[in-house]
């Protein structure tokens, strides 16, 4: 074998192993598509709201999820696809933490 031969071998498996190197990122990226969002549902006194429904809107698709807060006012909406969404009770930045107000629209704190 010469040794132009010898050194296109070791240049092509050296970019296949990188190749395989890079494989696990493509399919992991393309798994973190959804959200959890969490919170309580309080009155203007701070006081829980029990049973409380809470809407969801994703505003580029119009795809919605509904979940009934409990007993203690606090509410779970798991796998909303991840994007900017609107609800009547509260604005969400992807990444914070939500705080919810019936009567205005808040911030996200951090």
């Amino acid at each position: 074998m010469s040794k132009k031969t010898f050194v296109c071998l070791q240049l092509l498996f050296g970019l296949a192993i990188l190749g395989l190197a890079f494989l696990p990122l493509s399919s992991s990226y393309g798994q973190a598509v959804n959200a959890t969002l969490s919170g309580k549902v309080v009155d203007s006194s701070g006081a829980s709201i029990a049973k409380a429904t809470v809407t969801a809107t994703n505003t580029a698709t119009g795809f919605l999820r509904s979940v009934q807060a409990s007993d203690a006012g606090e509410y779970t909406i798991p796998r909303f696809p991840r994007a900017n969404i609107r609800s009547p009770q509260f604005i969400a930045v992807l990444g914070s933490r939500l705080k919810q107000s019936p009567y205005k629209w808040d911030k996200p704190r951090n």
